[in-house]
């Protein structure tokens, strides 16, 4: 596989991971307006943390962020998107 269809896969697999996330979010907005209608006991807790990680993951694959970036500069935002899912998930374990 060459450096330019790694590049490409790359930036196709975190522009798919942006989509997803928005869709995570848009589903978490519809819980908190149900939530709205509900009463106290009946309500779902949100998560506020899985929330944090959602919208940076968000802001780092901003299609701008990916458009010209090198496979490099793809890898870096590939871990970074990692090292805040673990932090994420570590956090949720400790509560």
């Amino acid at each position: 596989m060459t450096r330019a269809q790694l590049e490409a896969r790359s930036r196709r697999f975190l522009l798919g991971l942006r989509e997803t996330h928005k869709r995570q979010l848009r589903d978490q907005r519809e819980i908190a307006r149900l939530n709205r209608l509900l009463e106290p006991g009946e309500r779902i807790a949100p998560d506020l943390e899985r929330r944090r990680f959602i919208a940076h993951s968000i802001a780092l694959t901003a299609p701008a962020a990916l458009q010209n970036a090198r496979l490099e500069e793809l890898l870096q935002i590939m871990e970074r998107v990692r090292d805040l899912a673990l932090r994420s998930a570590k956090k949720q374990t400790l509560h």
